[in-house]
């Protein structure tokens, strides 16, 4: 059977991230990362989460096939308000609050915000990163896709204490980009980020420390190289990531499987 875990590698092409992050934080990011460690794998339980991942809103501007949400999707009747994001569907600013007072006070150190789903649909996003940092989270990140970082979206994200910033794209070629992204626009995408690229640069910031994803799949596999030598001196990390199937049990779990799984990714 499958071994169900989330296989990847990164390729550094500056000093590594926790050695940044160190640079500019000091004992506290070492502190925080020797938690880390110890938690990893189960060495040590803490009482508390170090980390949380955080979902604010319920919903994506895309309708990528292999996606959780997509997968969940055809599972639902066709006119469940699935992707409407509206505020019923997001945890308010008052509630991210509370959640950050009570974790700061029992050694939360990171979070990542937006997974699997899309949280520059979020206007105030920025807020909610700048509330967290300020109360002593060391490690902010935030996972997007892409679409949505307009100029002034970056400056807000600049500006916000963000410490990593993830960009999932997947794709170097406009083709296999529409089939992976459906509703996204590559060329608009790699736009985005060099303009936050240059933004950053303008403002002599060194935050947020940037990453690329590329899920490789049969789909893309192609082009795996071509990705690479495109993104590795613009940001500071690429990451090749192994594809997984979502959701084995849903309707649709054996054709994505066919259409995207590869046995062996060699990472």
């Amino acid at each position: 059977g499958e071994i169900m875990i989330h296989k990847w590698k990164q390729l550094a092409n500056t000093k590594d991230p926790d050695q940044i992050l160190t640079n500019l934080f000091g004992d506290k990011y070492r502190r925080y990362r020797d938690k880390w460690e110890s938690a990893f794998g189960m060495k040590k339980v803490y009482d508390y989460p170090i980390h949380l991942d955080f979902e604010l809103n319920f919903g994506c501007n895309l309708r990528c096939p292999q996606c959780i949400l997509q997968v969940n999707s055809v599972e639902l009747d066709k006119n469940h308000p699935y992707y409407r994001d509206t505020e019923k569907q997001r945890i308010s600013y008052e509630k991210f609050r509370e959640i950050i007072d009570e974790g700061v006070e029992h050694g939360l150190c990171s979070i990542t915000v937006g997974v699997n789903n899309e949280p520059l649909m979020i206007p105030d996003v920025g807020k909610f990163i700048s509330y967290a940092r300020e109360k002593g989270v060391v490690d902010v990140i935030l996972i997007t896709n892409g679409t949505l970082l307009t100029e002034e979206r970056s400056r807000q994200l600049l500006d916000s204490g963000l410490t990593k910033l993830y960009f999932s794209v997947d794709a170097i070629k406009e083709e296999t980009y529409k089939f992976i992204r459906k509703g996204g626009n590559l060329k608009q995408v790699i736009d985005n980020i060099n303009t936050f690229l240059r933004l950053r640069k303008e403002k002599n910031a060194v935050l947020p420390i940037t990453r690329v994803s590329f899920v490789k799949s049969k789909v893309n596999v192609a082009e795996a190289d071509e990705f690479v030598k495109y993104w590795e001196s613009r940001v500071e990390f690429v990451s090749i990531q192994a594809f997984m199937p979502p959701a084995l049990g849903h309707s649709n779990y054996n054709e994505i499987r066919e259409i995207f799984y590869i046995e062996n990714t060699d990472l």
